[in-house]
């Protein structure tokens, strides 16, 4: 419903402006309103500017993957991997 809502904005003014700022104001609502998870809220730009011809597919995936975001998903996953035990190790129930 909120889609449908915003989408005067860049029907009654042209140009890339208007859909980043229609693009903003859908993200703005779902954040505020709770409607989906913030994790998926602030997705929402890699799902919308490629189709909305904002930015191209790798522009945006550039934003979100830089280094650092890189050096905390293979920090999370070292992390995971020590909680869940190497496959060289054995943990069965008794240990727990």
């Amino acid at each position: 419903m909120i889609p449908v809502l915003v989408l005067p904005l860049p029907l009654v003014v042209p140009g890339d402006e208007a859909k980043c700022g229609a693009m903003a104001l859908i993200m703005a609502l779902y954040w505020m309103l709770d409607l989906l998870p913030l994790a998926v809220t602030a997705l929402l730009p890699v799902a919308l500017a490629p189709p909305l011809a904002i930015l191209g597919t790798n522009d945006v995936s550039m934003l979100y993957m830089r280094g650092t975001c890189m050096l905390f998903l293979g920090g999370g996953q070292v992390t995971l991997v020590q909680f869940l035990g190497c496959p060289c190790t054995s943990l069965d129930s008794s240990q727990v």
